[in-house]
């Protein structure tokens, strides 16, 4: 699950996944590709909220997101 939380992290959105096992990683945008840091870092400038994945399977998001470049509309 792909979303924007203008709270920042936690939030209790992102509580409420965590307590029901999700994994949550904050989406940043490198310049080769995008990465998954860990929420608790304060990336976002002020006037752009975080953006957040959370997965029941972190090491399927690493591995899937490990490639170099942007994808988009790809499975």
């Amino acid at each position: 699950m792909v979303f924007e939380e203008h709270n920042g992290y936690p939030s209790p959105l992102t509580n409420l996944l965590e307590e029901n096992g999700y994994t949550i990683f904050q989406i940043w945008k490198g310049f080769w590709k995008p990465k998954l840091v860990s929420p608790i870092k304060k990336l976002a400038h002020p006037w752009e909220p975080p953006n957040y994945l959370a997965t029941l399977n972190p090491q399927r998001a690493i591995e899937r997101i490990k490639d170099w470049g942007w994808k988009s509309l790809t499975m």
